[in-house]
């Protein structure tokens, strides 16, 4: 049923009712009730009264109804949305400071069925004025705009899982501003995408600290990762090459390490491949995902392996259909011709490892 502000109406489920004093969308609606207060209420538990034929007119008493219906006229067009607001939770578990996209169920008992409620939250000391956009089929829409006060969240809208898919990737564009800053951080584009199948299984929504819900979250941008302008341009490049050569020692050190965290004995390393052994979070990626993720991780460790002179890597691949130990052998074959390959030892490892031998003083 569609609702006009200034309807009567009545609560479904409960006694009383009220008037519609604003409605926030097609799944929200604000009804004010008698003692002056307004509630969020969704419009399927509210039935309309017919303001001519006296129905329903037990609700109120006459002058109740004149103090009800007089701030629907003088405040409404002051009505700035500040309803959809609200501070963050803060739970036990810190979060890193930055700006997500949120989706949470509205009933949280029942988390893979019923209307989903979106978010944006802004978890910095920073204001933010931020631009929803949907993609859809054919075109790009813009789904919310606003500004946000820092620490703060916002109800975006509640929708159907039959209306996911103008929600399910996008953009968001953020601009920060305080009254005072020292640095300036640049304005952030950023695109998101979460897959369909994610809303219909529990186990993709966790319990959020900010939200205090079950909810599926996307990292729009860490607040660690925005560039900041200063007022001379001397600064800012100093700062940038700083940045880069920052990134660039944290790379180096991740490269050094790699490779010794499977390390064995001197000059040997054990590397599983298995997909449970390398990441947690496997259980939506499609088998195409998993075989490329062991890949790139096969190529890592063999490339960190040569730059730290290591003599052998002994890689577990377990027994399937055979994809994973033939693509690896046709690597090496192709990219390091020189290198040995044989079956690592049958006692050990049975039919789901082989051996890959460096050449020693071999470089890249």
């Amino acid at each position: 049923m569609k609702f006009k502000v200034g309807d009567k109406v009545k609560f479904l489920n409960e006694n009383g009712g009220g008037v519609v004093s604003k409605i926030v969308n097609s799944n929200l609606v604000h009804v004010a009730i008698s003692d002056g207060f307004d509630i969020p209420v969704v419009p399927n538990e509210l039935i309309k009264i017919s303001t001519n034929d006296g129905k329903g007119s037990f609700i109120f008493q006459n002058e109740q109804e004149t103090r009800v219906d007089t701030p629907v006229v003088t405040e409404e067009p002051q009505n700035t949305g500040n309803e959809r607001k609200s501070k963050l939770y803060f739970g036990k578990n810190a979060v890193a400071k930055g700006v997500y996209l949120a989706f949470a169920p509205q009933n949280q008992k029942f988390l893979i069925t019923g209307d989903i409620n979106v978010f944006i939250v802004n978890n910095t000391s920073y204001d933010i004025t931020y631009n929803l956009i949907g993609r859809g089929t054919d075109n790009y829409t813009r789904l919310d705009h606003a500004t946000l006060c820092a620490e703060e969240k916002i109800i975006i809208d509640t929708i159907s899982r039959d209306n996911l898919s103008e929600w399910i990737e996008g953009y968001v564009q953020l601009l920060f501003h305080n009254d005072e800053m020292e640095k300036i951080p640049l304005p952030v584009h950023e695109h998101y995408k979460v897959q369909a199948s994610k809303f219909f299984k529990e186990h993709s929504f966790k319990k959020d600290p900010l939200l205090n819900d079950n909810a599926i979250v996307i990292k729009i941008v860490e607040l660690v990762g925005i560039e900041k302008v200063d007022t001379t341009d001397a600064v800012r490049l100093k700062e940038k090459e700083e940045s880069t050569q920052k990134k660039k020692k944290v790379e180096a050190q991740k490269n050094i390490e790699l490779i010794d965290n499977h390390r064995v004995t001197i000059g040997e390393a054990e590397v599983d491949l298995h997909i449970s052994a390398l990441r947690d979070d496997y259980n939506d990626l499609s088998n195409l995902e998993i075989l490329d993720y062991q890949l790139k991780y096969f190529s890592s460790t063999l490339d960190n392996a040569i730059k730290n002179n290591y003599s052998k890597v002994t890689y577990i691949h377990g027994i399937g259909n055979g994809t994973l130990r033939n693509t690896i052998k046709k690597s090496i074959k192709n990219e390091y011709p020189e290198f040995g390959i044989r079956n690592a030892s049958f006692s050990q490892y049975g039919n789901g490892a082989i051996d890959v031998l460096i050449p020693n003083n071999f470089k890249i």
